[in-house]
């Protein structure tokens, strides 16, 4: 086996493995966050020492600390509640409102502990050895965006374009979109569709099945129009997955971003 065969496999399998489709437990997600804070090792279940709460809620995205906000339709998976979700969920934004007026958005640690028990009011259970899907960060699809980019070898004059036109009104910027819900494991004719993981990525807070039946019907009626692979994934994520679409092109018109998208690919020109 060459060195330089060698080399683009391993790289492969890198990029394959930052990019695979990510499930934890809590029980796993605690055990992770008593080894990055230095913390004997405990089951969730019992005390918590300093910061381990507000860790668990980053690792878990069921708190995004930068927005100082929650995602409930994360954080709701993790629990059983005697509650409906409609009430629970009114129950847990009172309770949020309530941490973000009275606790300091600087003291990250006591605002996880006092989010964590905003999501432990009112519930029977926790599936503390249940693993769950855990939805990407924003640096995580810049990473996929740049993958794809470098991929299709779109150089920055032609992302500017597609950022005007937006993406599925440009055929690359189609092609882009494909990339995208492949890399991500969201969509691809192998697989189909992944609704629960979109509903978990989009964050949508309320009537979760509902969303995904109508996300498999807006799919199922797409593909009997026989589009080309690059028109059907695009149309897919425009008409079917909310508002993913608006926010790719919120990441990709980061100036902050731009260079390091487009960096790759300038190199080879």
């Amino acid at each position: 086996m060459s060195p330089l065969y060698l080399f683009f496999l391993v790289a492969s399998a890198m990029a394959e493995d930052r990019h695979a489709v990510v499930y934890k437990s809590p029980t796993s997600m605690t055990a992770e966050c008593q080894r990055y804070l230095g913390y004997p090792t405990a089951h969730p279940s019992e005390p918590h020492v300093p910061c381990q709460v507000a860790c668990v809620a980053l690792i878990s995205r069921v708190w995004d600390n930068p927005l100082s906000d929650t995602r409930s339709v994360t954080s709701s998976r993790y629990i059983e509640s005697d509650l409906a979700p409609k009430q629970y969920y009114e129950r847990l934004q009172h309770c949020l409102a309530h941490v973000k007026q009275t606790v300091p958005q600087w003291d990250t640690c006591r605002r996880g502990a006092e989010i964590f028990n905003c999501i432990n009011q009112s519930i029977s259970g926790i599936h503390y050895d249940r693993a769950f899907f855990i939805p990407k960060t924003d640096l995580q699809h810049r990473q996929v965006l740049t993958d794809c980019i470098d991929f299709l070898q779109i150089p920055p004059q032609e992302l500017d374009a597609i950022l005007r036109q937006d993406f599925p009104n440009h055929p690359r910027g189609r092609c882009l979109l494909r990339c995208f819900l492949v890399r991500e494991k969201l969509y691809s004719e192998a697989i189909g569709l992944a609704p629960f993981r979109v509903v978990v990525q989009l964050g949508d807070n309320l009537g979760h099945a509902r969303s995904r039946e109508d996300m498999r019907r807006c799919v199922h009626r797409l593909q009997r129009q026989y589009l080309d692979r690059c028109t059907l994934a695009a149309r897919i994520a425009a008409e079917c997955f909310g508002d993913l679409v608006w926010h790719l092109r919120f990441l990709l018109s980061d100036s902050s971003q731009r260079e390091v998208l487009t960096r790759n690919v300038t190199s080879y020109l």
